[in-house]
């Protein structure tokens, strides 16, 4: 483990004192003894573990834990960067991405997409916000994205062509027959337990996002192999894929589907 900085393990849970903590200042920025009190005016201070992990990524300085600021400063500056800002400038989508993974590795429930990206709405204003690639951005011999993961879910399904080859209830559109229907709350706990699967999911999420990236891993009976495509792990970004397993895990096979948009 890392002396430079501190421990990520069972950060979701320890976000909640660190706010907690009396250096924090919590609702009362200005009181701070740190170089920078807020991440920009008026954005004030975190009020959940969400919030101050979005804060301490978009302005690190504004709370230093004892011990890790820079040399010489009394932990008012931090040595991490604002990681939404050059040369790292991770997207909305990409820090949520990030922050799912925190929770995940501790085996918890991460909030949802949304719920994520307006924690960091509240902290990085409109105008330090990375924007997405586009199509009309990318380098030669680059590979644009399908959905950058700002869309509605059903946006995305239709912009990954999934409605044409599945039906997926709650989806205007979704009716294909090429493929399997879509009620993985349904159908991931019942194939994870399928002799014939080979896959490594563990649970519903897990399953879905496989089938998406590595749809060889289970092939549905009555479907054959290598008809879809193997590429939506690099054309649809973290955010996007998060959402589409989002909701497929809510899709049951008989109850009314989850709100698509």
């Amino acid at each position: 483990l890392g002396e430079r900085a501190p421990n990520l393990d069972g950060l979701p849970e320890r976000a909640t004192t660190q706010i907690e903590d009396a250096r924090y200042h919590k609702g009362n920025p200005a009181a701070r003894d740190s170089d920078q009190k807020e991440s920009f005016p008026g954005s004030g201070t975190a009020e959940s573990a969400q919030e101050y992990i979005a804060e301490s990524h978009s302005c690190p300085s504004c709370f230093v834990v004892a011990g890790y600021g820079v040399k010489g400063t009394n932990d008012k500056v931090s040595p991490m960067p604002a990681i939404h800002k050059p040369p790292i400038s991770l997207s909305l989508p990409e820090l949520a991405a990030v922050d799912t993974w925190l929770y995940v590795r501790e085996g918890r429930e991460a909030p949802s997409f949304d719920e994520i990206v307006k924690t960091y709405e509240k902290f990085i204003p409109e105008s330090d916000r990375p924007k997405p690639p586009t199509e009309g951005d990318a380098k030669p011999g680059a590979s644009a994205l399908m959905a950058d993961g700002t869309e509605p879910v059903d946006q995305i399904f239709a912009k990954g062509q999934c409605v044409a080859c599945h039906t997926i209830p709650g989806i205007p559109g979704a009716t294909g027959t090429i493929g399997p229907k879509l009620v993985e709350g349904t159908n991931a706990p019942l194939r994870i337990k399928d002799k014939e699967y080979k896959g490594k999911a563990k649970g519903v999420s897990d399953y879905i996002m496989e089938s998406i990236v590595e749809p060889s891993a289970y092939v549905v009976k009555g479907f054959p192999d290598n008809t879809m495509p193997k590429v939506f792990g690099q054309k649809l970004s973290a955010g996007a894929l998060k959402k589409i397993v989002d909701y497929l895990s809510q899709v049951q096979e008989g109850k009314e589907p989850p709100k698509a948009s």
